[in-house]
């Protein structure tokens, strides 16, 4: 018996080397297969960029459709529900409001109600590379929205918003403290007033409309460029 014990346990060994080589072996092809799947899936900085821009001005062109063209506001009448609302991860106890601007035909003046600090109200824009270029909680009184480079007559008072681009995006929130609450939230919705030139948003190519409306930012333009067909 004492001469079978090394025998055995060498066994035993050899198999536990055969299987650890042939589980390596499989690990190694698994991880070789699981690298060229990410490779090939990974989108370059390119793509990535143009995925972004052509997503926000598709979603630009449905709103200015929904509200009956250019600088006019569409109001959400209903509590957002994550997942069904074109909005990431909405708040669920505010209503929106949003408009396309469009700067074409001149400067675009918003007035905004005096809102209650108890209750959330608040402002962002974005511009067509979907980045925020600015943003304000509990904003009053006028508004102007005029375009970089181009010389625009502002209302005395006003606060200037300059924009890079034709086509800025405005994003506003009204916070609803329950469903009793949400008549107080529209009436803020009516007093807000969008005054411009109001035209049909139309456009094939989001990438190129996008290049020929908006002085894209240097870091990204060779990207934009180099996808403009990007779908």
């Amino acid at each position: 018996m004492k001469k079978l014990i090394p025998l055995t346990t060498a066994f035993v060994v050899a198999i536990g080397f055969t299987a650890c080589g042939t589980q390596t072996k499989k690990g190694e092809e698994a991880t070789e297969q699981k690298t060229e799947t990410s490779a090939l899936e990974r989108p370059s900085d390119a793509e990535f960029r143009s995925f972004i821009v052509y997503h926000h001005m598709e979603y630009m062109k449905t709103t200015a459709a929904q509200a009956g063209g250019t600088n006019k506001l569409l109001h959400t009448k209903e509590m957002p529900t994550e997942g069904l609302d074109p909005v990431v991860t909405p708040a669920l106890d505010h209503i929106y409001s949003k408009a396309v601007i469009d700067l074409t035909s001149g400067p675009v003046t918003v007035e905004f109600p005096k809102v209650e600090k108890g209750r959330y109200f608040s402002i962002m824009i974005t511009d067509e590379e979907h980045y925020v270029i600015y943003d304000e909680m509990f904003p009053s009184g006028t508004y102007v929205f005029v375009r970089k480079g181009k010389d625009m007559k502002v209302p005395a008072n006003a606060k200037v918003i300059e924009c890079i681009g034709d086509y800025p995006h405005m994003f506003i929130r009204v916070q609803v403290y329950n469903n009793a609450d949400l008549p107080n939230a529209y009436a803020i919705q009516e007093k807000i007033k969008l005054n411009g030139v109001s035209k049909k948003l139309e456009f094939d190519n989001p990438i190129k409309f996008v290049l020929d409306n908006s002085d894209v930012y240097p870091q990204n333009k060779e990207m934009l460029e180099s996808e403009i067909n990007f779908s």
